[in-house]
């Protein structure tokens, strides 16, 4: 008895972001890390991070070549202020089925805050 493939990891439908692209980070198995690039013309994610603290995210610096901005809702921005790269990581309890569903929506509320 054959069984099917599984099925493909859903892919969220293009964003039509204004600021930043959203891609499935390579490292990841379990579509829990997702990559986002700004496309202003001059990123800042300095300015970024600030209009998402005053957005209602939390941050919490380790060392100072890393930044964590933690959602309302238990995701994290890593930022790399060096690079400027950005990793969004779901949170673990984000249901296999939910998870391009759920970066898509944060990543949308991360753009919608970049606009400010």
């Amino acid at each position: 008895m054959t069984r099917p493939p599984p099925a493909a990891p859903e892919s969220p439908a293009p964003a039509g972001f204004r600021n930043l692209t959203l891609e499935l980070d390579h490292g990841c198995f379990h579509d829990l890390t997702w990559r986002l690039t700004l496309t202003t013309p001059d990123p800042d994610v300095s300015t970024l991070v600030q209009r998402l603290v005053a957005g209602g995210w939390n941050t919490e610096t380790r060392l100072q070549t890393v930044v964590y901005v933690e959602s309302p809702h238990g995701h994290v921005l890593v930022v790399i202020p060096a690079t400027g790269r950005l990793q969004l990581r779901l949170h673990y309890t984000t249901p296999g089925e939910a998870r391009a569903r759920t970066a898509h929506a944060v990543a949308a509320d991360i753009d919608r805050l970049a606009s400010r």
